[in-house]
């Protein structure tokens, strides 16, 4: 009896190092009370799954509800986190104190990474403890990764001058993906000098990237059945789903169609994924 062996690889778009996915977020830390000109709030990112971390919290200019500021639009709808498909990510190497504000209504501290040799935090983070974060899903982003861009969007001054918040929307740079991360700076030089966005040339929706893959035997000898699920549900996952495959990474020259729709893994808190057979 002959046999043959089948040799599966799932690929990720290519040139892709980094995969992001909107999330909703809790609030963290308003400055009511802080006699500011300014209204602010600001969020943690909810990690919905162990597959993607957190770069920073997210800040608005107002308290309204988290992604909906009217002052902050950045053309790809924060809150995102990130997923790491090749060593983009680092963990943090210890924290910088920014600034702390204390209030007689409320008291915050202001934080950033520290990132090893290679990497760079874009992202800010507000403890309303006294300490640094604990989060074990945070993450500095390979410099390779990352690409100048301006901090053009004011979200904050504290009543004394001596902190600044700024969102990054990436309109300076047509090669910046902007996150929604916020950045504190405490002169308007430091403003004025620019910070860095991820680089648009990383990052690919999570929603492309398949995690599993399984086979089943078809109705006949001559058919077989691929099912496969992505990293994150698709807003494109209607009634079909395309799949490109051949026998190397290089040579992807035959396609097929079948059907798409989402599914609920079980986890209350795990948005549905996409899920696709052909």
């Amino acid at each position: 009896m002959k046999s043959t062996a089948l040799l599966l690889s799932l690929i990720s778009p290519a040139a892709a190092q980094l995969a992001v996915s909107s999330t909703s977020a809790d609030l963290t830390w308003a400055d009511h009370g802080s006699g500011s000109d300014y209204d602010i709030s600001c969020y943690d990112l909810t990690v919905k799954v162990d597959l993607f971390s957190k770069l920073g919290h997210y800040c608005q200019g107002d308290y309204l509800d988290a992604g909906t500021g009217t002052n902050w639009q950045v053309p790809y709808g924060p809150p995102f986190l990130v997923a790491d498909l090749s060593d983009a990510l680092a963990e943090p190497t210890g924290w910088v104190h920014l600034y702390s504000v204390d209030f007689a209504t409320t008291t915050a501290d202001f934080w950033r990474p520290m990132a090893p040799d290679g990497y760079r935090a874009l992202g800010d983070f507000v403890t309303t403890t006294g300490a640094a974060p604990e989060d074990e899903t945070i993450r500095v982003v390979s410099e390779s990764c990352t690409v100048p861009c301006d901090n053009d969007v004011h979200l904050w001054t504290s009543t004394d001058g001596d902190l600044l918040v700024y969102g990054q929307s990436g309109a300076d740079n047509d090669e910046a993906y902007s996150l929604g991360l916020a950045r504190t700076f405490n002169t308007s030089a430091e403003v004025e000098a620019g910070t860095y966005c991820l680089a648009a040339s990383c990052v690919t929706d999570s929603a492309t990237i398949p995690e599993q893959i399984h086979l089943a035997l078809g109705a006949s000898p001559d058919y077989m059945a691929v099912q496969w699920a992505t990293m994150d549900s698709s807003p494109f996952c209607t009634t079909r789903s395309d799949v490109q495959y051949g026998l190397s990474e290089d040579a992807l020259d035959k396609a097929a169609s079948g059907d798409c729709f989402q599914f609920d893994v079980g986890v209350a808190q795990v948005d549905p994924a996409d899920s696709c057979h052909a």
